[in-house]
C-alpha cells in the first residue's frame, strides 16, 4: 500500500545516511594524512557500513573491510588501525551527543515514576557520561599509544567535528526509522520516537550479534507500543 515515490524516499534517505558516515573516515584520514581523495574514503565507508549494518558480527565486520580497503591502498598497518579506532569512538561520541539531547528534551518513552523510566534514565545517563570522558580521555597521550607519533592526539577541532557528523548520522538513521513507521499509517512523535531510538541505539552497542539484530534493538517497537 506504499506509494513507490515515497518507498524511494526513504530508500534514499537510507542510502544517504550510510554515506553520509563517511565523513567521518575522510577527517580522521586526513588528519593522518593517509594521501586518499575523498570519494576513495566515501565509497569504503559505505562498502564497510553497508555490510556492517547487515552483517554485524560484534562490529568485526566494519574493521575488517576497512581494513582490508585501507591496506589495498598501500596504507601501513598502523595508521589503518588508527583511522578503525577514532572511527569507532566517534560513533560512540555521536550517540552520547543524541542521547544528551535526548535527556535535555525529556523524552524518554516511559511514563514517569514507573521502574522502566528510571532504568531508562540511569542507562542514558551513563551513556550520556561518555561523551565527557571521550573529550578528556583522548587527551591523554598513555591512552592514545595506538596513534601514530607523529601526529599526537586528535585535536580539539577534530573531535569536534567527528561527534557533529557522527550525531547527524544518527538523527539520520532514526529519521529513516520515522519515515517507515509514518509511512506505515501510524504516527508518533518524533521526540519519543528519538528518545526510544537513542535507548535502543545504547543497548544495542552493548548486545550485538551476528545479523545485526541486537538483542534489545526490539526496545524500539516496545516503547511505542
Amino acid at each position: 500500500d506504499v506509494p513507490t515515490a515515497s518507498a524511494l524516499g526513504v530508500g534514499a534517505l537510507a542510502l544517504f545516511a550510510v554515506l553520509f558516515t563517511g565523513g567521518v573516515d575522510w577527517l580522521i584520514g586526513r588528519w593522518l594524512k593517509l594521501g586518499l581523495s575523498a570519494r576513495e574514503y566515501l565509497r569504503l565507508a559505505f562498502i564497510a557500513n553497508g555490510m556492517a549494518n547487515t552483517l554485524n558480527l560484534s562490529g568485526a565486520m566494519g574493521a575488517s573491510v576497512r581494513l582490508m580497503g585501507l591496506s589495498s591502498h598501500k596504507v601501513p598497518l598502523s595508521r589503518a588501525a588508527a583511522l578503525i579506532g577514532m572511527q569507532a569512538l566517534s560513533l560512540m561520541s555521536g550517540l552520547s551527543l543524541l542521547v544528551i539531547v535526548t535527556l535535555a528534551t525529556s523524552s524518554l518513552p516511559m511514563s514517569s515514576g514507573t521502574p522502566q523510566h528510571w532504568i531508562a534514565a540511569i542507562v542514558l545517563t551513563l551513556s550520556a557520561l561518555y561523551l565527557p570522558l571521550y573529550f578528556v580521555l583522548t587527551t591523554r597521550r598513555a591512552l592514545m599509544r595506538w596513534l601514530p607519533a607523529d601526529v599526537g592526539v586528535p585535536p580539539l577541532q577534530l573531535k569536534i567535528q567527528l561527534t557533529l557528523i557522527s550525531f547527524v548520522d544518527w538523527v539520520l538513521a532514526a529519521a529513516t526509522l520515522y519515515a517507515c513507521i509514518y509511512l506505515s499509517g501510524e504516527h508518533v512523535k518524533p521526540g519519543l520516537l528519538l528518545g526510544a531510538f537513542a535507548g535502543a541505539g545504547v543497548l544495542g552497542l552493548v548486545s550485538q550479534v551476528p545479523g545485526g539484530l541486537g538483542v534489545f534493538d526490539g526496545l524500539i517497537l516496545l516503547a511505542l507500543t
